[in-house]
């Protein structure tokens, strides 16, 4: 079992306005430190850039991991989550809750073969686009709610397996 810590700094103009810190354990294969920035972007909102020397492993459980962030960064329209590993995450319900500022999120390398639950995962979301082809969702059991009031102006779930949802 490896501990890993998830440090949070919201910076502007490279100045550090609040610290936070995440911790969360599981089995990796690999020990990182993690750190998030939040920096301004052109378009005068925010953008999360996770820095790892290596991988970083989202927990099991998920559930909530960025929800509500736009409380704390109300501008906040990117994620980038191109060294994130998601082979381990079981539950994803609420992820994206009310991250409704959100215009660009990229979840091409999501690896969502053992997840179970995305209930409510883009709740009031502010996307209106979002590329979901990849996700293999055989292992989904509960899918309630998982786009509800959010902006979304079209989805294609054609490659959505729902054999084993529940809840929808």
């Amino acid at each position: 079992t490896y501990d890993y810590k998830i440090s949070v700094g919201a910076t502007n103009a490279g100045t550090s306005s609040s610290d936070s810190q995440i911790a969360h354990s599981g089995t990796f294969p690999e020990c990182y430190d993690v750190t998030a920035y939040v920096s301004e972007n052109i378009t005068n909102g925010y953008d999360i850039v996770f820095y790892s020397q290596g991988p970083i492993y989202f927990p099991a459980n998920s559930s909530y991991l960025f929800a509500k962030i736009s409380e704390t960064f109300d501008s906040l329209t990117s994620i980038a989550l191109d060294n994130i590993n998601t082979s381990e995450v079981l539950d994803m319900s609420f992820m994206f809750f009310y991250c409704s500022k959100l215009e660009d999120l990229d979840l091409s390398g999501f690896d969502t073969s053992n997840v179970t639950n995305m209930m409510y995962m883009f709740y009031e979301s502010g996307l209106t686009t979002i590329d979901v082809e990849n996700f293999n969702t055989s292992n989904v059991t509960n899918m309630q709610g998982m786009f509800a009031s959010s902006k979304f102006t079209s989805l294609d779930l054609s490659s959505f397996n729902t054999a084993n949802v529940t809840d929808m």
